[in-house]
């Protein structure tokens, strides 16, 4: 047998193990900071940082993805080249006790884990008529 022979195994055995090894995750994204919940608590406003540059951003909500009454239950954007993004999500407080909204992102093909957000019903968001019943209570 050749020397070549051998050798060959040696010298395709960093190329295969390459293939072999898993990948690691990737990381779910940081706290994202709630910027604002519309007035009739129908859609949330998501920005953040830290995300890979150009990653696509997704942003879903759970319930509406789960139930189809709505005609979307996501938002996607793409984190510009610092790694910062801003989203929107459709939210349904007044039907939902809360909303959860799974935040992630996508960089070449691959998901990264999940950030859970829950969006409660009432702290974060009241329900327009919510002051006025409690006008007279005193």
């Amino acid at each position: 047998m050749g020397l070549l022979a051998r050798r060959l195994p040696a010298l395709l055995l960093p190329f295969g193990v390459g293939c072999l090894s898993p990948t690691l995750p990737m990381p779910p994204p940081a706290e994202p900071k709630i910027e604002a919940i519309s007035s009739d608590g129908m859609s949330l406003h998501l920005e953040g940082i830290g995300m890979p540059p150009t990653a696509q951003v997704i942003a879903t909500n759970e319930q509406l993805c789960a139930t189809a009454i709505h005609g979307s239950c996501g938002g996607v954007t793409t984190a510009d080249g610092s790694g910062a993004y801003a989203v929107d999500v459709p939210l349904d407080l007044p039907r939902y006790g809360a909303n959860f909204v799974e935040l992630y992102y996508q960089i070449h093909g691959e998901l990264s884990g999940a950030k859970e957000l829950r969006i409660p019903r009432f702290g974060l968001w009241s329900p327009p008529d919510a002051g006025a019943a409690d006008a007279g209570a005193d």
